[in-house]
């Protein structure tokens, strides 16, 4: 028999209605307890437990839709039935990690009638370097932040590496098998860093989408979703904790650094927000429209503290950026407007990943988060917008965690800087 983790009914979080009534999950999240144990057990069975509970006058029918990652195997007992009216039934989910991973899992429920609940099977059993306590990591001081010193090489790689320069850079995904061979070597210490800027980039965002509890998930979500300006985000963001008031920080500073030369890489303060937001924010919710209307929002209040940050440096001088080539600048204010229409080619609210960050395959794929204020942009020969089909809204998944397109090149450079 596996190892088991539960918890009571409490508050039940709900679909937000249905055909005459709710069907509501005890839980939202599923995650086997697992930052409790010493030591993570691989090829065992564990099972965590939730309730579905039909608040209907009427019966109706259930299905878990079946997932297949590769680092895990995960079932539920029973995956399909019948709940009676007004009554409830207890589910397990039973685990069996077959190679450690970092990972954000969305499961589709499908309640007959009454639509789909999210939820996530969240599983951290990765050590190292990523999804751990930034505060347990060594901390150097970069500028006017002290942060983790994985964070600082991946920011030194991304220079040298022209970071600045790469057209679609923050929303174009890394090769998978190149992110997740670097992020495996860079949790056992080594920090050799691949070349392609791409893949550093997705690997800094890979960083943050892993910390134990997203930097703004510290914050309350209704006061998220209540700034609509500026001067309101700020005075939220503020109240932040460290670490993860400097994490943010300097993170929104890289940013401002990339999108400073958005007549070159097309990345505007709106579009990198898009694309950003969802690792800094997880909508803890089952409720497809809701988890939607959060990441909106959560996109919406990044892009505040864009323009906010961008005026608090504005008067200071441009941050020492590595130049390995010669009379090439690297950090060049753009003469368009921030959120203007050059923002090119790529929509980046419409484009997906196959998240390239060695999470394995997908429960059930994201429906694209659409901007505060769309910028409609053209399509360019480097970056192209693809189609996808997707059923979940969530940002959080395989195929879209990060907002990022996938990146398919024919020639894969192997070179590596040590750092």
């Amino acid at each position: 028999m596996g190892q088991e983790h539960g918890k009571g009914l409490g508050d039940l979080p709900s679909t937000g209605g249905g055909v005459g009534g709710k069907v509501e999950v005890s839980k939202a999240v599923v995650d086997w307890g697992l930052d409790a144990f010493p030591s993570i057990p691989l090829n065992k069975p564990l099972v965590d437990r939730l309730t579905i509970r039909n608040n209907n006058n009427y019966n109706v029918k259930f299905h878990f839709e079946p997932c297949f990652p590769r680092e895990f195997q995960l079932n539920f007992s029973p995956a399909d039935g019948t709940i009676k009216a007004n009554k409830e039934k207890e589910i397990k989910a039973k685990l069996v990690i077959r190679s450690k991973v970092n990972q954000n899992f969305k499961v589709n429920l499908q309640i007959e009638g009454a639509g789909c609940i999210f939820l996530t099977a969240r599983i951290r059993c990765e050590t190292g370097v990523f999804g751990v306590d930034p505060t347990t990591l060594d901390q150097v001081q970069d500028g006017e932040f002290k942060v983790p010193a994985v964070l600082v090489a991946l920011k030194k790689a991304f220079f040298e590496n022209d970071g600045l320069d790469q057209e679609g850079v923050f929303r174009l995904a890394g090769e998978q098998l190149e992110v997740k061979q670097f992020k495996q070597q860079m949790n056992k210490g080594d920090f050799s860093m691949p070349t392609d800027v791409n893949a550093i980039a997705t690997l800094i965002k890979i960083w943050y989408r892993e910390l134990p509890t997203p930097v703004l998930n510290t914050l309350p979500s209704k006061q998220i979703s209540d700034c609509s300006t500026v001067s309101d985000s700020v005075q939220l963001f503020q109240a932040l904790q460290e670490p993860y008031l400097g994490l943010t920080n300097w993170l929104l500073d890289l940013l401002l650094t990339v999108t400073a030369n958005r007549t070159v890489n097309k990345m505007t303060a709106q579009n990198l927000a898009i694309v950003v937001a969802p690792n800094l924010y997880e909508a803890m919710t089952p409720d497809p429209m809701e988890a939607l209307v959060m990441s909106q929002k959560a996109a919406q209040f990044v892009h505040n503290l864009l323009t906010w940050r961008q005026q608090e440096v504005g008067t200071k001088p441009p941050p020492e950026i590595p130049d390995t080539k010669k009379g090439k600048s690297k950090a060049k204010d753009g003469d368009d407007d921030d959120d203007g229409n050059e923002g090119g080619g790529n929509n980046p609210s419409g484009d997906t990943e196959a998240d390239a960050e060695a999470d394995g395959g997908s429960g059930g794929g994201a429906a694209d988060s659409e901007p505060p204020e769309p910028n409609p942009t053209p399509s360019s020969g480097r970056a192209r917008s693809h189609s996808h089909h997707h059923r979940n809204p969530s940002p959080e998944t395989d195929s879209n965690a990060d907002g990022e397109t996938p990146h398919h090149r024919t020639h894969h450079s192997t070179r590596r800087h040590h750092h």
